[in-house]
């Protein structure tokens, strides 16, 4: 779950970015690129704020 809100907020927040004005042939590779660039960004941020939280709790699974 917490995954999922990083990539949402990550998706909101590169949405604005012209890739399909970059890219005006291929408009569907661009809203894909923009997807994987938001799940790839969400899932980064989210991984290092659940080591930060583990870490700082002491937690080890």
């Amino acid at each position: 779950m917490f995954q999922l809100a990083f990539i949402w907020f990550a998706l909101w927040a590169i949405k604005p970015l012209p890739l399909v004005k970059i890219m005006p042939l291929y408009p569907r590779q661009a809203q894909t690129i923009l997807v994987l660039l938001a799940i790839v960004i969400g899932y980064t941020c989210s991984s290092f704020f659940i080591d930060l939280f583990q870490s700082i709790i002491g937690f080890k699974p």
